[in-house]
């Protein structure tokens, strides 16, 4: 995403009363050259920050340059580590390290601590699947000792079979889904699709070039799916109707 554009949209957030900005969606935010200035901005504009990242990319240069942007305990950054034993993390996050991303973490625990820095808060999450639900109980012992929360996680199947060519047979939703009041998600070029499940962006709401995003949040496709959602009527749109996401 270019700098400009994502600092129209946090001041867009800020001006709403958004409080917090997650930096992720099908993508590694530490990949991102600009990824610190991102934080920074969030920061200077009084915003909470989420950053979710697999672990690889990060140096003590890297992580200093994040403690100094601005962070503190309301913000988060979040290591996603699919599997307690090298065999399983390595298998299912492909091209990770793990012996790098464990070091990474503890470097950002050590760095933090001896800086005097109160946050950001880190923590370690699992992802429970067949391929490595057998080490959920290790992985909590672990990291449990080690970071400040260890959370274990289900995943959705609209976001586990994503680009992977199936599709396994989901139970009809039957329960309004809470993230059509709760966040919007906009794409690195500025589009925004009609929520986190949407993840080819079929459904375009707008662009953030173009729109405010509280134009778009109360747009009248927008307000169109809420009344969809309130009387249940899912049926209506096949993207919410298998989505299991809530």
């Amino acid at each position: 995403m270019d700098l400009a554009l994502f600092k129209k949209i946090v001041d867009d957030a800020s001006r709403i009363g958004v409080k917090m900005v997650r930096l992720w969606l099908l993508g590694e935010p530490m990949l991102h050259p600009r990824i610190v200035d991102m934080i920074g901005y969030v920061k200077q504009k009084g915003l909470r920050v989420r950053l979710t990242t697999n672990g690889m990319s990060f140096d003590s240069k890297r992580i200093e340059a994040i403690l100094r942007s601005g962070v503190d305990s309301g913000d988060r950054v979040i290591f996603s580590v699919l599997g307690y034993s090298k065999e399983v993390h390595e298998r299912i996050m492909k091209g990770v390290d793990h012996s790098k991303v464990i070091k990474n973490i503890h470097d950002f625990i050590a760095l933090r601590k001896k800086h005097g820095h109160n946050g950001p808060v880190v923590e370690t999450i699992f992802y429970v699947m067949p391929e490595n639900e057998m080490e959920r109980q290790q992985f909590s012992t672990y990291w449990r000792s080690v970071v400040d929360h260890a959370r274990i996680g289900g995943i959705s199947r609209q976001f586990a079979e994503f680009g992977n060519g199936t599709s396994s047979p989901r139970p009809v939703r039957k329960a309004t889904c809470a993230h059509l009041w709760d966040r919007m998600i906009v794409f690195w070029n500025g589009d925004v699709p009609l929520c986190i499940g949407d993840v080819d962006g079929t459904y375009h709401l707008g662009n953030v070039r173009e729109r405010s995003l509280g134009e778009i949040w109360n747009c009248e496709a927008l307000m169109s799916l809420r009344k969809m959602h309130r009387k249940k009527g899912f049926g209506e749109l096949p993207l919410c109707s298998s989505c299991d996401w809530y």
